[in-house]
């Protein structure tokens, strides 16, 4: 049984607009939902509860909140796992470790918090069986900020090119001579390849945002790929084969703030001309 005309009582069922009015067979104007005022079925007789349209209003973001904090939690956990397996087939040691998610998730999840953390400094265990790691293991280590590969039998660098975000490279006491492998990994601030048989740094010449370059006691004695380098701040070349004409390159790298010269053939005028050309760098040796 439907309604009488001139009654008002007939309300939208989709979203509680007065049909009054409107004629027996119609559209709601508000939300397009058909209805017909002889037919209760198509039509409510009472408005609905503005406590009920609120509760909605709040129920579905919260619904939409809880989904998206749920599969947040799913990916960090399936995130975890995966860092997990790419250190175990890589043969690496976690040195270090760090959380890139906010405080407050980190608190909510209590004692499952540790799929929030991630591998940000390793140094491998076994050399062969990093060289051996594939390259999707690598790439696995998405937040691997340093790598220290100091006193390991590792010869070639390949490897390394499949660590995008690699920002400190610890290459000490190796018998790496070819760093080649770097010329990709354009994210780097800091190499450390102190006592390797390196001659060539021209691979290097790209790395814009390079700031320390450690070369003591290697072979390099052309310093000109470092023309390009305008970020560097220290630059080491202890007892590497250096000489006065080596120097005016670094003359356009106007924001060192320290070359270390001790050991090598650079002469005390050569240090003193660099000294004047860059006054605000620290100039170590003759």
């Amino acid at each position: 049984m439907g309604v009488q005309p001139g009654e008002p009582s007939a309300y939208c069922r989709g979203c509680g607009y007065s049909l009054v009015g409107l004629g027996e067979k119609h559209r709601c104007p508000e939300c397009g939902r058909a209805f017909d005022l002889a037919d209760s079925r198509t039509f409510r007789q009472r408005p609905r509860r503005r406590i009920w349209r609120i509760a909605r209003w709040v129920a579905y973001p919260l619904l939409l909140a809880t989904l998206v904090l749920a599969g947040w939690i799913g990916w960090l956990s399936w995130e975890w796992r995966c860092e997990q397996h790419a250190i175990a087939a890589a043969g690496v040691r976690v040195v270090g470790r760090d959380r890139f998610v906010p405080a407050w998730l980190v608190q909510s999840l209590g004692p499952q918090a540790y799929i929030t953390d991630r591998a940000t400094d390793v140094k491998p265990i076994d050399a062969e069986a990093f060289c051996a790691a594939r390259t999707a293991h690598l790439k696995r280590l998405r937040h691997l900020r340093r790598l220290d590969l100091s006193e390991m039998s590792i010869t070639d660098l390949s490897p390394v090119a499949n660590i995008t975000g690699l920002e400190d490279l610890v290459l000490c006491d190796t018998p790496v001579a070819d760093v080649s492998p770097l010329a990709d990994v354009r994210g780097l601030r800091g190499i450390f390849m102190n006592r390797t048989p390196v001659s060539d740094i021209s691979p290097l010449k790209h790395l814009s945002g390079l700031q320390i370059l450690d070369l003591r006691d290697t072979k390099v004695a052309d310093l000109s790929p470092l023309a390009g380098l305008t970020e560097l701040r220290c630059l080491i070349l202890l007892r590497a084969p250096v000489d006065d004409r080596c120097l005016p390159v670094l003359k356009g790298l106007t924001k060192l703030e320290q070359v270390h010269l001790q050991a090598t053939r650079v002469t005390p005028d050569g240090a003193a001309e660099l000294r004047a050309a860059l006054p605000r760098c620290i100039i170590f040796g003759p």
